[in-house]
């Protein structure tokens, strides 16, 4: 590992021992970051790792706070402010018994990454108290919560600090923390905290919004596969928030989740937490302050699993979702032996660093990591202070479809940073980063194939590439692929060559199998539209459409859009306007449900 690297690390083993969790965060992410910090020098030279592992600023205070007997109880309250480069700081509030510097410092430094991939201008930071809300009443929650906010509510404001809820903080908790802020500060700032009831500014699709994120990011890795959602099955952990919304989005998309999980255990559910019922069910479940796993068993009538976790089930998809570390070697072993192919981290951390190296080792696993995943929940808060500060209320569509782009968005970025710091020769042999690197051809076929020999090497950036392995030596094997434009196609082993297909070529979200690469369907059409219309405008999707991020349009002029897009950009020659084609064998795009172009078939 680079030596910058290595003393930044020991560094914060040295002077953090004693916050194991922020000390695994920065080891995890900072190990892999050695091929940025070769690129750029320039950030050793000013100390950038140095800095960026210390909080610009983290108060901790004393929440003193009465019982229904009269007793009065004494707390520690903390609120992290990391790093604000980009924004005002912004990151949730953790109400739990375990919470202290070291839980807050790891969660603070997660949320930085986090956040500047959703493209927001948002910074980064984290807050709580070592106190448990389960088995309290109203009462004492809503007074617990008014002393919290006193001590608070001095750091904090709408340009300055925006928490939000975690674990132990939902609506309830942020409805009297936001009461508490508007009595003291006489004024009505509803963009000091996210993550509000609907009827005093919250934003529609909120609760739901880091399950629905992980969906669609666990949807680009599959298609960046040649699969489909439909049909997976899912193994989850916990029954909160963000559980029920990938149960819910799940669902939408045709697939489902065969586990939950709490502290009493977990729960198999064959037929998936899929009915109208069931999600709904999750809700109650919550809100009982029980937090037992057991209920759904006993009223749906399937197996409870007393004291286990869910990671011994088989499914297609493998995704923590309830808090830091949950699986340890010994499931990552039993989640290996599953022959799980997708292992999507939608907690923050949810994973030991040995078990995720060993996750990654494994030949055919795909491992994504939780920054990147849980973003959605972030960026849906960030939305909300959007739609405060506008006076405006969003439908649950347009959130929605907000929240799938920034998903997308995050994805693409995460194969952009592994094309730019890692492609290339390696090692003598090729290294395979996310889009397909061709080298050792051999022969060239007609309509534009190519038969190619390769060795290839599997290592992608921080790991936010989810594909294959990011330790030091990567994944070796030696193939011969099927490819046109760099798009590969492996097809069938038939003993040690593999067998000619019938090639064809599909775009992302059409209909139509093509078998030619110059169809005119297959040619994206670009039109021009003027600033005053762009208001009145909508996709073939019905959807609105925004400024483009790349290309960054003024407020007024002339535009460039598409129908299928949801973007107006400043000139047609703006990178995003492309449309991805891709080779699959004709045999997949019939199963896909895709017909023949009538134009080039």
């Amino acid at each position: 590992m680079n030596a910058y690297l290595t003393s930044v690390i020991e560094n914060v083993k040295k002077k953090h021992g004693n916050e194991p969790e922020f000390v695994q965060t920065v080891e995890e992410v900072f190990s892999s970051l050695e091929p940025v910090i070769e690129k750029h020098p320039e950030y050793e030279k000013v100390d950038l790792l140095n800095r960026m592992v210390e909080p610009e600023r983290m108060f901790t205070f004393r929440v003193s706070w009465e019982d229904d007997r009269g007793q009065w109880h004494t707390n520690i309250g903390y609120r992290c402010q990391f790093n604000g480069a980009l924004g005002p700081y912004k990151g949730g509030l953790r109400f739990q018994a375990n919470v202290y510097p070291g839980i807050i410092k790891f969660l603070g430094f997660e949320q930085i990454f986090k956040n500047s991939l959703t493209g927001l201008p948002i910074g980064g930071g984290k807050g709580g108290a070592d106190f448990d809300p389960a088995g309290k009443s109203d009462a004492e929650i809503m007074r617990f919560c008014q002393a919290y906010m006193q001590a608070l509510y001095r750091y904090i404001g709408p340009d300055v600090d925006v928490p939000a809820g975690d674990m132990g903080v939902g609506g309830r908790e942020i409805g009297y923390l936001f009461g508490e802020y508007r009595r003291l500060k006489g004024a009505w700032e509803n963009g000091v905290l996210t993550g509000k009831g609907f009827s005093y500014g919250g934003s529609l699709i909120r609760p739901e919004a880091t399950g629905y994120g992980a969906v669609y990011y666990l949807q680009n890795v599959l298609e960046h596969e040649g699969e489909r959602i439909a049909g997976k099955t899912i193994a989850c952990a916990g029954f909160g928030n963000v559980t029920w919304g990938i149960c819910k989005k799940a669902t939408q998309l045709g697939a489902k989740v065969v586990t939950l999980s709490g502290p009493d255990g977990y729960i198999y559910d064959p037929d998936g937490v899929a009915t109208e019922e069931k999600i709904a069910y999750l809700v109650e479940m919550r809100s009982s302050g029980r937090n037992r796993v057991q209920d759904y068993a006993e009223k749906f009538g399937v197996e409870f699993f007393p004291g286990e976790k869910p990671w011994g089930v088989k499914a297609d998809v493998v995704m923590p979702s309830a808090m830091q570390n949950d699986v340890h070697m010994e499931q990552a072993k039993q989640i290996a032996a599953n022959g799980v192919k997708y292992y999507i981290e939608v907690a923050n951390m949810p994973t030991t660093n040995d078990a995720l190296r060993f996750l990654m080792e494994q030949p055919g696993m795909i491992v994504a990591p939780s920054k990147a995943v849980n973003a959605g929940g972030v960026a849906t808060s960030a939305l909300e202070m959007a739609q405060n500060s506008e006076r405006l209320v969003w439908t649950a569509e347009e959130v929605d479809a907000q929240l799938h782009r920034i998903m997308n968005t995050i994805y693409q970025m995460s194969v952009d940073a592994a094309e730019e710091y890692l492609n290339g020769q390696e090692n003598g042999r090729l290294c395979l980063l996310g889009s397909i690197s061709i080298g050792n051809q051999s022969d060239v076929q007609g309509n534009g194939r190519i038969e190619v020999e390769v060795q290839y090497q599997i290592k992608p950036f921080i790991y936010w590439l989810p594909i294959g392995n990011s330790n030091g030596g990567g994944l070796c094997f030696e193939d011969e692929l099927f490819a046109h434009d760099f798009n590969g196609y492996r097809g069938p082993v038939e003993g040690d060559r593999r067998e000619e297909e019938e090639i064809v070529y599909i775009t992302e979200n059409g209909t139509r199998y093509h078998t030619d690469t110059g169809c005119v369907s297959l040619r994206i059409s670009v039109q021009t539209v003027h600033s005053s219309r762009l208001s009145a405008m909508r996709n073939q999707s019905g959807g609105r459409y925004y400024p483009c991020e790349r290309c960054r349009p003024s407020k007024s002029g002339v535009f460039f859009i598409t129908r299928d897009g949801d973007r107006y950009h400043r000139g047609a020659d703006c990178s995003s306007l492309k449309r991805t084609v891709r080779a699959v064998t004709l045999e997949e795009a019939v199963r896909m449900g895709r017909s023949a172009c009538s134009k080039c078939s």
